[in-house]
């Protein structure tokens, strides 16, 4: 029999092991077999039946450090050709050499799972707690930022709202001062009173912006004023 041996290392307990075997055949489109010839148990795949070349894997064994497989081609009538053996199905023999790679692959990354997993089980129980608290106590020291800010941290969220509002004011008031120096300033003054409610917000940056703004439109409105009395005396 014309076969190649590839022997993977690993470190993975049996179990673990062929757990991971029925999951690469299973992804990579083999069936478990019996292999007419001798009767053997391998994984057979065949991507176009009658057109492409079979392929075979046969486990032949599973030691604590290593595993063991066999690959071949089968050939026509019968006859087994290795991964090394001529030019015959050498597209085959490459896409199956590539799939022996990705097994070890797949091995290997289980083993470094399975060690991260028992590494974490075997970290003191005061660590775990650290972990775990860790987040807890990034929000707990955001309360205490707003606490000592003087901003509730219940009611912050909902003063998001006039911070946005007094944004927009204060963008409006700028813009748009010809709109009536009465209802312009009834804008300035809602504006900076959401401003002042926003700074107790989440967004007390978006608030300050919103009363820069609408300071920014009182002095647009005073020069309106200005302008318009020196043309009516002109």
């Amino acid at each position: 029999m014309a076969r190649t041996t590839v022997n993977i290392p690993t470190n993975l307990a049996q179990a673990n092991v062929e757990a991971v075997l029925q999951n690469f055949f299973a992804q990579n489109g083999y069936e478990q077999t019996n292999y007419k010839k001798t009767g053997e148990v391998v994984y057979r795949k065949i991507d176009i039946p009658g057109l492409t070349a079979t392929t075979f894997v046969k486990i032949v064994s599973i030691a604590p450090n290593n595993v063991t497989v066999e690959t071949w081609i089968g050939a026509t009538f019968g006859k087994e050709v290795s991964l090394d053996d001529g030019f015959y199905a050498v597209v085959p023999k490459q896409a199956l050499r590539v799939e022996i790679d990705s097994l070890a692959q797949a091995l290997s990354g289980a083993a470094q799972a399975q060690v991260s997993a028992q590494a974490q089980a075997q970290m003191p129980i005061q660590a775990q707690a650290q972990a775990l608290a860790q987040p807890i106590n990034q929000f707990n020291q955001g309360v205490t930022v707003m606490q000592n800010n003087n901003i509730n941290p219940i009611l912050a969220q909902k003063n998001d709202k006039w911070a946005i509002i007094s944004l927009v004011v204060g963008i409006i008031g700028c813009v748009l001062p010809l709109i009536g120096v009465t209802l312009g300033w009834l804008f300035i003054v809602f504006g900076i009173i959401f401003g002042v409610y926003g700074r107790k917000s989440t967004k007390p940056g978006m608030a300050l912006a919103g009363i820069i703004l609408n300071c920014v439109a009182i002095v647009i409105s005073i020069i309106m004023v200005v302008v318009a009395v020196a043309a009516q005396l002109r």
